[in-house]
This record gives structure tokens, sequence and C-alpha cells, in this order.
């Protein structure tokens, strides 16, 4: 793994982060969540009038969890890298990143 794409994969964590919130909070506006005491007409209704946010909100929390999975490869590879040839904790933080 060069250097360059180290950095790349490393960079993508934070941003993806960053993505992730932004959409959940300020576009899709999910925090804080709706009360529960609310009518079904009611949260209906917050779902119309906030349509267009809630859309592009979930596309950028897409993109930035998409991000995530450069960020977690570089990082089993580096305990790879740490753990030598059998690299258990390698592999479980992979499999955990996957899910």
């Amino acid at each position: 793994m060069t250097t360059r794409s180290q950095t790349i994969c490393t960079m993508s964590g934070p941003v993806g982060f960053v993505l992730f919130g932004i959409g959940i909070w300020p576009l899709a506006g999910f925090l804080p969540p709706i009360a529960p005491s609310l009518s079904a007409d009611a949260v209906s209704a917050i779902y119309q009038d906030h349509m267009i946010g809630i859309r592009l909100g979930a596309m950028i929390v897409m993109l930035g969890a998409a991000l995530f999975a450069p960020f977690f490869a570089q990082i089993s590879v580096l305990m790879k890298r740490i753990e030598g040839e059998h690299a258990p904790y390698a592999v479980t933080q992979a499999v955990s990143a996957a899910m």
C-alpha cells in the first residue's frame, strides 16, 4: 500500500463522519428525534414538509457511510501489519467493520 493510498484511506474516515453528521442533523433534521407523543398525522406532516431535506440528508449520509469502508480497511491493514502473519484481531476488526 502506497503512502498516498494510506493517506486517502485515513482521511476518508473523518470526512465520512462529518458528512454523516451533516446529513443526519441539519439536513434531514433527525436530531433531536420526533416526539413519540405525536399523532400519525403529525408525523406524516413533518415528513411531507421536510421531504427534500430528508432525501438530501439521506444521500449525504449514504455518501458518508461509503467513506467508512476505506477507513476501516486501512485500520485492518495496519492491525495486520502490527500483528504479523497470524492476525486474529485484524480479521475480527475487518469482519466487524463489514457488519
